[in-house]
């Protein structure tokens, strides 16, 4: 890597913080002057095309079969309690493994992967709560707390669409309990 490329990574790193508000910008402006030395600097970016490549649109789909399939595992088959257990952790690994693949290693933190992922964890720990206890009140208790951390997640990563899951998991998990 020549010492110009070292250059561009630096200054598009400085130019993604400051539109991405983590340092202030008379910081990140100071920087961006100090590195390209007064210049302007255009930064030649791949095309949208060339960076979504056939490993992160298989991964991506494959992660999207994790929750219907759970689903149909867990309500439509007649496993014993065990199997489901055991079933459940097993997605959840492999879950937990596509989030953090598309989030390092494909650079696509795409807030698909996490609400997949939290959805997983929902339905399986309902799911098994519900069939060890049988308590509605229990169940809509886990349910509900587990949107509230939904919410929590998405301020946090200023997901608007993780809020607003979260807001209407507490709604329905209420009214599930209420009904």
């Amino acid at each position: 890597m020549t010492e110009e490329d070292r250059k561009l990574i630096i200054i598009k790193e400085i130019k993604h913080w400051k539109d991405s508000h983590l340092l202030p910008s008379h910081y990140c402006d100071f920087l961006l002057a100090l590195y390209t030395e007064g210049e302007s600097v255009t930064l030649t970016e791949k095309p949208v095309s060339d960076q979504i490549n056939l490993l992160s649109v298989v991964i991506m789909a494959l992660n999207l079969f994790l929750l219907p399939i759970t689903f149909y595992i867990l309500y439509f088959t007649h496993l014993n309690f065990m199997m489901q257990v055991l079933f459940s952790f097993f997605i959840l690994a492999v879950a937990f493994g596509f989030y953090v693949v598309s989030k390092n290693k494909l650079k696509l933190y795409i807030v698909y992967a996490l609400i997949i992922l939290l959805s997983i964890i929902l339905l399986i720990s309902v799911t098994l709560i519900h069939q060890s206890f049988g308590s509605i009140l229990l169940t809509s208790l886990l349910a509900g707390l587990q949107c509230i951390s939904w919410i929590f997640i998405g301020i946090r990563k200023k997901s608007k669409f993780l809020v607003i899951l979260g807001s209407i998991g507490i709604v329905m998990s209420t009214l599930f309990y209420i009904f």
